[in-house]
Parts: structure tokens; sequence; C-alpha cells
């Protein structure tokens, strides 16, 4: 994640912004600047404008923390989903990243979350997150911080109507959303041309896919699938490996999700990893829709292509949403989670168990990189996380409780949050 160029705030309790604008005066400014945001998004953008919605209660969200009166604001404007993907960006520079705008419940999960790492200030509120665990947060002042999820330390940016400006910024040099909303979808744009020759073209297509998948995120749902399934597009990646089109095939089954196409959903998921299932199965849970997330989460648990992680994700999801639903196949699938997962956590354990004795000297001498060394612990981490998960759905609370602590017990770094069900996750470990 790409950092604004200032000084990172100290891991402390609470945080002290440089200097904050008096509160009425930035209030008002705040204020000013969301009504010339949404005029300029109307136009700019007249789909997702349609698609805004404002926070109507802060209830949950302050039951865990203080939302500052200009945070207020920009969810009474909007409360998160599909009109604030990849909205703000931290500086006006084509390589930082473009985050997205939670939810005021979102918001309150992902603050519980970020708490559980002792060095996050308990006056940071999260709200917005480019996906990744890196997250721009504010205090009550309205002093914007971006929180990076590998350092654990927030790098203090400026107040909150800067990013608005920079929204601004883009919508005028036309690189919001990657463009704006073609007026007549069915009319082919210069930029369409120009990023479907490239791509024909392209020896190694994948970045060129990327663009091109960037470019349809500012049209419609449905102009952006007809784009993305062109038969110039679908013949220049035909031959390309599943995680080299893992963004082509993860924004087109999730753009068919939000038309509830998901017979479409399952075919061109298939396309990608086991990661693309574990996210499609979570957007389908939040809609919420568990028939549709079931169906994602089996598909990615079954899947010939797959990654280790995304696999477990998916068995877990699975098990979650079957319980939920009450299927016949809750308890198999259940069952099949918890030995897959009981499988790999064996394993991991034991291999943590044995490089967590290393000296330096000894883990260089076998060929292990400090970084190997923490990713063992991660994974031990995150395989807990997950047959936690599984127990409180099996009502073993005491095991889910036994568990939880054995990963609080790993190194601090080993327990940062990656896992794309996090939301499945959250709300289980919820009722404990």
């Amino acid at each position: 994640m790409k950092k604004a160029k200032l000084a990172a705030a100290p891991n402390a309790k609470t945080t002290k912004a440089t200097k904050a604008a008096p509160s009425t005066e930035a209030d008002a400014a705040m204020a000013k600047l969301l009504v010339k945001l949404d005029g300029k998004l109307k136009t700019y953008a007249p789909t997702r404008h349609r698609a805004i919605r404002g926070a109507t209660s802060f209830a949950v969200l302050e039951k865990v923390a203080t939302v500052g009166p200009r945070l207020r604001a920009l969810w009474a404007w909007l409360d998160g989903g599909p009109a604030g993907e990849a909205l703000w960006q931290i500086e006006p520079d084509v390589d930082a990243a473009w985050e997205s705008m939670l939810s005021v419940q979102e918001a309150a999960a992902a603050t519980q979350q970020l708490r559980k790492q002792a060095q996050f200030p308990r006056d940071l509120v999260p709200f917005a997150t480019d996906g990744g665990g890196n997250f721009l947060v504010a205090n009550e002042q309205g002093v914007v911080f971006d929180w990076d999820h590998e350092t654990c330390k927030p790098t203090e940016y400026g107040p909150l109507s800067a990013i608005v400006h920079v929204a601004l910024k883009a919508i005028a040099a036309g690189e919001l959303f990657g463009g704006p909303e073609q007026t007549t979808p069915a009319a082919e744009s210069a930029k369409e041309r120009t990023l479907i020759n490239a791509l024909t073209k392209a020896a190694q297509p994948q970045r060129a896919l990327e663009k091109l998948v960037e470019f349809t995120r500012g049209l419609p749902d449905a102009a952006g699938v007809a784009i993305l399934l062109r038969p110039e597009v679908q013949n220049a990646i035909a031959n390309e490996r599943p995680h080299e089109r893992h963004a082509w095939a993860r924004a087109l089954a999730e753009r068919c999700a939000k038309l509830q196409r998901w017979d479409d959903v399952i075919t061109y998921g298939s396309m990608g990893t086991a990661m693309v299932w574990s996210e499609l199965g979570t957007l389908a849970w939040q809609q919420p829709n568990l028939e549709a997330a079931l169906r994602c989460y089996e598909a990615g648990s079954s899947s010939e292509v797959r990654g280790p992680v995304g696999m477990n994700e998916c068995f877990v999801g699975a098990a979650c949403a079957a319980a939920k639903l009450r299927t016949k196949s809750a308890a198999a699938l259940l069952t099949k989670a918890c030995k897959t997962v009981d499988k790999q956590l064996k394993e991991a354990a034991a291999t943590w168990a044995k490089v967590s004795t290393w000296t330096p000297a000894v883990a260089a001498q076998k060929g292990y990189l400090p970084v190997h060394i923490d990713r063992a612990a991660q994974v031990v981490a995150e395989l807990r996380l997950l047959r936690a998960t599984l127990a409180v759905v099996a009502n073993e609370k005491p095991l889910a409780k036994q568990l939880l602590r054995e990963r609080d017990a790993l190194p601090p770094n080993a327990c940062k949050r990656h896992d794309r069900i996090a939301h499945v996750i959250d709300s289980t470990l919820a009722t404990l």
C-alpha cells in the first residue's frame, strides 16, 4: 500500500494530529465538499450515484468507538456499498491504492478486529479499505491516517476533506473509476477500443487485462459484463493460467453477482482460483443470499484449481452457510471441513513447533528467511481461526475458545487478518 509522505504516528493508545481545523469551520467546509462531490458524481457516474445511500444510525459503531462530526457527515452521505467502491485515495498518484468506503456496520466489525492488535490506537475509526488488510482511519477531529497491516503503524495524511479533494481532482481528470460512465453503453468508446486492442496484441496480457477490468468499474454492471465477455477479450485470455486471469474472473463474477445472475457467477468464477470463490461467497453472504453463498463456497472447495488458503476458507464458508440454512448436507459439510482443517492444522503446528526453536543462524543454514518463519506462524494462526469458527458451528464452544487462546499466544504479527471470509467468521464467532 503506497503511503503519504508524512511521518508515522507513534504506537500508542491514542494518536495526536498535528493540527486540526476549528470544528465549526471544518464541519461546514466538509459539508460543502460533500455536496459538490455528490453533484459531480451525479453526472460523472450516474449509476453509482443512484446507489448512494446514507447511514441512518450509528448505534452499532458508537458502542465501540467515538465518531467525529466530519466522519459522521461522510457516512450520512454514503454508507459504503457498491457506490463507495474504489472511491478514496490518500494522494493523487496512479500508483496509490484506491480504497473502498466501509459501511457503519463494517466499520464497527473492523474496529473490534483491529483493536485486537495492541498497536492500534483506540481513538481511530476505520472508514475505508483496500481489501488487503490496509485501512484509512480517522480520529474524532477528522484527521485521516493510513493504517498499514504490515507495519501496524498509522501514518498521518491530513483532514478528511483532503480525500474528497483527491476524488474531485480524479473526476476532473477523468481518472476516477477508470473513467466517466458511458451514457450509451452499447457504443464502443475510443478508450475501450484502445484497451481491447492492447490486450489482443500483448505477449503477456495480464497487465492489459487488469487495465481493462479497471476501466469497466466505471460502467453499469451490465455494460461492464458485456465488455468483459467480448469474444476478442475471451480469446486473448483463453490460454492464460487461472492466477493470471484472476482479476478478470473476479470482476466478471462479482458483476454477475450484483445482477443476481448466479448461474453465470458459477460459470465465470470457475475460470479463476479458489480465492475468487471465497470472495464471491462472502459477497453473497452479505447481500444476504445464503443459498448463493453456499453454491460459491461449495464450488471453491471442490474446484480443481485451488490455493490452500482459498480452499480452506471455502470449506469453512460452506459449512457455516449450510448450518444456517439447515440443509441436509450441513452435517456432512461440517465434518468434511473439520477433517480438512484439522489435517492441515496438525501439519502446520508441527512445522511451527520446529522452526520456532531455530536460532537465526540455524534458520539461515537451512535456507529459511525471517519471512518464512513468520509465514509458518501465520498459517497456524489462520487455521486455528478457521477451526475455531467450525467449533462454534458444531456447538463446541469450549474448543473454540481454546483455539482462539492458542492463536493469541502466537507472535503478534502472526495474528494479522488476511481471510476473505472475515464477515462469515466474525458473525459466527460473535455468538461465543
